[in-house]
């Protein structure tokens, strides 16, 4: 396979771009005219882009937080809970009031983590793939081509890899079941241990995001991406030599 052997290093490029781009070395109103028009343009596109990147980084970073702050808020629910069966066994009607606010919330959660799944089922299925590719081709044009960007890429895209896997982790295990494990649960009526059964039963069975139907995203998984990435790479390494 032919490859070019040109290289081009950051330097070159740009002293490239001032002979021709750079407006002050031309008195042709019109060549400036195009030079700024086509310069504005970028600028336009490259601020869009950055746009939409951010909202998609602020969206999840609001749905990160949401998740770190509602089972905090479970567990201290609880604690309350639990110093009302210490104070007074009998006021049973406003322990029933506070468990079914506990309960409340915490089915609250599980049904827009349900929704959250589900809106965001494509992104993460098609993220974790689309990064393992745009690696390996970055990191591979920069070893053969000494393409400018393609260390830096390779790098960004691999930070943004493992933040989504970071996120989906957090969003799979929010502590919650730790909770209704650690919680005094025998001192309630009978009726109130069922319940908890029950909630733990559909904490552990909560909706993931997931790369499809091949495995969930997660800490684990970054890992067992990165692997690939790698193996990938000397794939690409291994047919161009």
């Amino acid at each position: 396979m032919a490859v070019t052997k040109q290289r081009f290093d950051l330097k070159s490029w740009i002293q490239f771009g001032g002979r021709y781009i750079y407006p002050n070395q031309h008195d042709d109103e019109k060549y400036i005219e195009i030079c700024s028009k086509q310069v504005d343009r970028s600028m336009r596109n490259f601020l869009i882009r950055l746009a939409v990147m951010l909202a998609m980084e602020i969206a999840m970073e609001m749905v990160i937080v949401v998740m770190y702050t509602v089972p905090k808020l479970i567990e201290y629910e609880f604690q309350k809970l639990d110093e009302k069966l210490k104070e007074s066994r009998s006021d049973m009607v406003n322990v029933h009031r506070t468990f079914r606010n506990i309960v409340q919330q915490i089915m609250d959660t599980d049904y827009y983590a349900m929704k959250i799944s589900d809106g965001w089922y494509w992104r993460s299925f098609s993220a974790p793939i689309a990064f393992t590719y745009g690696i390996a081709m970055s990191i591979f044009c920069e070893y053969t081509m000494n393409f400018m960007a393609g260390y830096f890429s390779a790098l960004i895209s691999y930070l943004q890899l493992y933040y989504l896997c970071a996120a989906a982790d957090t969003f799979s295990n929010d502590g919650t079941c730790e909770i209704l494990y650690e919680i005094k649960w025998y001192v309630l009526p009978i009726k109130f241990q069922k319940d908890i059964m029950h909630l733990i039963n559909r904490r552990q069975n909560k909706k993931s995001l997931s790369v499809g139907p091949f495995a969930d995203l997660n800490i684990e998984t970054f890992y067992d991406i990165s692997k690939r990435i790698y193996s990938f790479i000397m794939f690409l390494l291994n047919f161009f030599d």
